[in-house]
């Protein structure tokens, strides 16, 4: 029994010690939200975003950007931020700062509504290579992967995590809890298969967390 009890408090010790810097898996997952955006032609965006204020949060600039028949993106007071969890919160947002050549945005949610939903969130050193990392993922459906960092270019990452169409937008952690990326574009790899990750570093924009 003692033996047993002992072998539990190491565990619960090790995860303090692992997540005492950043946000736990659990933490991540319950601060994830879905981005949705209907455009004027009735097309409606869908990608994932995470809250980084009680009224902020980040995804994909192009989860916002609605083209028109010119191809010049414009934004929509349209766009909406739900938590994936409970579909009666919604919240009307704006895109407050974008970042085009990062594919990155930060909106501002019109009310404080989610804001127990938010957790703090820190910023994490870019990930060396090889360097464990999860996706915390909304669209198209709510999930948590992990992989490797494959590459870390001009403040570009690449993961070795399948990605699909809709996770545009998710937050990228690394192995302690601290945000390190956010994820813009997937990788096809044979016959168009997604076989990776590809995003913008956070630490190249560290502002976007207030």
């Amino acid at each position: 029994m003692r033996f047993f009890l002992l072998a539990l408090f190491v565990f619960i010790c090790s995860a303090c010690s692992t997540f005492s810097n950043g946000l736990t898996p659990s933490e991540q997952y319950n601060s994830m939200v879905m981005i949705r955006t209907t455009c004027s032609d009735g097309r409606v965006l869908r990608g994932s975003g995470f809250l980084v204020a009680e009224d902020r949060a980040v995804t994909a600039l192009h989860v916002v950007q609605c083209p028109v028949a010119d191809g010049i993106p414009i934004y929509l007071p349209a766009t909406r931020i739900e938590v994936i969890e409970s579909a009666t919160d919604l919240v009307d947002a704006e895109v407050e700062v974008e970042i085009a050549k990062a594919d990155v945005a930060r909106l501002k949610l019109k009310t404080n509504k989610l804001a127990g939903y938010f957790r703090a969130v820190r910023i994490g050193p870019p990930p060396i290579i090889g360097a464990k990392v999860c996706v915390v993922h909304a669209v198209p459906r709510s999930g948590y992967r992990c992989g490797e960092t494959q590459a870390y270019v001009a403040g570009k990452v690449v993961f070795s995590i399948i990605t699909e169409h809709g996770n545009s937008g998710s937050a990228v952690f690394d192995e302690h809890g601290r945000m390190v990326g956010i994820l813009t574009n997937l990788i096809e790899c044979q016959q168009g298969i997604p076989c990776a990750g590809f995003g913008t570093a956070i630490t190249s924009y560290p502002w976007l967390i207030p």
